[in-house]
């Protein structure tokens, strides 16, 4: 018979267990990877009844050759496979290769890929380093600075005073050309040279090839059409599996340990597609067309839908990425602000985007709208927001101020090349 103090001791020691339940459930789900690789070994390791079936990174994907409109990333696998990297570098070549976007550039801080790899950072930089060197010149480029000068090394055309100019682009788009051509140490008529040769490289050069995306194996989820609606599936490809094999005299702890891993790893599934589905249902325009704006969701939305907390959702989207039919998507890029101010009636920040861009479009070219002129022109399609807004989203469509979009009755003007 267990006595009062026996019975504590027992409710201390569930509460301790559950508590270590809790914790390992919530790192599994935000945990994405090389990552979540590395943890589930550990796991695995110091637990005898843990089965998992490993995902494979022996070699890099194969693609058959493609006679014409050859994709970026078909281009791009076709002259790494001719190269030898170990198994460590294999991973970061995935991992750049996943975050490279359909311009060819990468926007994936390289921290972030050494942690998903396990990785260090001066690993990921060499591996970075050797893939740039052996791709089409300009790609997986982090600026328009980095992409120009990698086309100017490899075509041996890169000097000292295009080293110089390529240090100080900004320059450009602000007009300031007399002290960019102090800083090149040359004259304004060499400065125009210079620009010239820039004008010839390609700023944007994975746009060269066809648009085909990575295989859905390189996505945590696939969406799919399912009669008039979509269908989100975990992709178990992608997935580590685990298993639980023990014999009727296994250890009570180490077997409770051992299903509380495999539970905390189906939640982690169930979880990410009911998350998924509910945000592919809410933009469901914007995953069939990349042009439709996206409507506005926040995290708290999606977790008063599904009862969740806030942290659970942004755990749940954490690195995850969608398989969808017209490419590849980050699946946290379907959540998006609404416009901020008032009279909006539910409108995002990119349906307002969309307004300023058609609005810079149809403008005067010798006299081109303001700030102030944009956002009072919103107002008429019932957007109402301050003229410094209007300054934050013309900066994240890249449409210059005022006066650098003015254009002289006489057409003579001096334009940046890099538009």
């Amino acid at each position: 018979m267990r006595t009062p103090r026996t019975r504590l001791a027992c409710s201390q020691r569930q509460a301790l267990a559950m508590s270590h339940a809790m914790k390992t459930s919530v790192r599994i789900l935000s945990l994405t990877g090389a990552t979540l690789d590395a943890f589930l070994s550990d796991l695995v390791a110091a637990n005898p009844y843990l089965r998992r079936r490993r995902r494979a990174y022996g070699s890099l994907p194969e693609y058959p050759i493609a006679e014409r409109n050859q994709s970026m990333h078909q281009s791009v696998l076709e002259r790494l496979s001719l190269e030898r990297f170990d198994l460590p570098e294999r991973k970061i070549v995935m991992a750049l290769l996943e975050g490279l976007e359909p311009t060819g550039w990468m926007t994936e801080p390289l921290e972030r890929i050494a942690k998903r790899t396990g990785a260090s950072i001066t690993s990921v930089q060499t591996t970075l380093k050797r893939v740039q060197d052996i791709a089409p010149a300009g790609m997986f480029a982090r600026s328009l600075s980095e992409c120009l000068r990698l086309q100017l090394e490899r075509n041996g055309e890169l000097t000292w005073d295009l080293s110089a100019l390529l240090g100080n682009l900004s320059l450009v788009a602000e007009g300031r050309l007399e002290e960019l051509a102090e800083k090149c140490d040359c004259s304004l008529d060499d400065l125009t040279t210079l620009l010239g040769q820039l004008r010839r490289l390609d700023p944007k050069p994975g746009l060269q090839f066809d648009v085909t995306p990575l295989p859905p194996a390189q996505c945590d989820l696939i969406v799919r059409r399912d009669g008039t609606g979509w269908r989100v599936e975990s992709n178990e490809e992608e997935t580590p599996s685990l298993s639980i094999e023990a014999g009727p005299d296994a250890d009570a702890t180490l077997l409770a340990e051992a299903r509380s891993v495999v539970d905390a790893m189906a939640l982690r599934r169930e979880t990410s597609v009911r998350v998924a589905s509910v945000l592919v249902e809410l933009q469901s325009d914007f995953v069939a067309d990349a042009t439709a704006p996206r409507k506005p969701v926040r995290q708290a939305d999606v977790a008063n839908r599904l009862s969740l907390h806030a942290s659970t959702v942004s755990r749940a989207v954490r690195d995850r990425t969608l398989d969808v039919p017209r490419g590849r998507l980050p699946l946290k890029s379907l959540f998006c602000p609404g416009a901020p101010g008032d009279g909006h009636d539910g409108l995002s920040q990119d349906a307002v985007l969309i307004q300023m861009r058609k609005l810079v479009a149809s403008e005067s070219r010798h006299r081109p709208l303001t700030d102030g002129e944009i956002a009072r022109a919103l107002v008429d399609s019932r957007v109402t927001i301050a003229r410094r807004t209007v300054a934050k989203y013309r900066h994240m469509l890249g449409i210059a101020a005022a006066p650098r979009r003015a254009e002289p009755a006489n057409g003579g003007t001096l334009s940046c090349p890099l538009g």
